[in-house]
């Protein structure tokens, strides 16, 4: 049962969590949107596979996409928020292909700049 004397709560997302007046970090020529050349780095069975080169574009509306330079992979879309002085959270997702071209995973990033 309920206590009547509750009110609800209203689910944040993390924008609202992280982003609120005695959270927030004032901006000093911080950008993050733009295109930056990036590499991406892959475990392998043996340790690190070779990284990728990646022309990465950040939207100022938190958005992004990756443009790897493999053929075994969709490219990057993504979220970001900026949560500090030059720190940037993001989570992304890409398809991964065999050398047929089958679909053999669907990969989600988290990464902390």
């Amino acid at each position: 049962m309920i206590p009547s004397d509750t009110a609800p709560i209203h689910a944040q997302g993390l924008p609202d969590v992280i982003i609120t007046p005695e959270k927030a970090f004032p901006v000093v020529n911080q950008v993050l949107s733009g295109t930056w050349l990036s590499e991406l780095g892959r475990p392998g069975p043996t340790g690190l596979q070779p990284p990728i080169p990646t022309f990465v574009t950040f939207s100022a509306d938190g958005t992004s996409l990756g443009s790897p330079a493999d053929g075994n992979q969709t490219p990057t879309h993504a979220i970001w928020i900026r949560v500090g002085d030059r720190k940037f959270l993001g989570t992304a997702w890409f398809f991964g292909f065999d050398a047929n071209r089958a679909l053999i995973t669907v990969t989600k990033l988290r990464t902390a700049n």
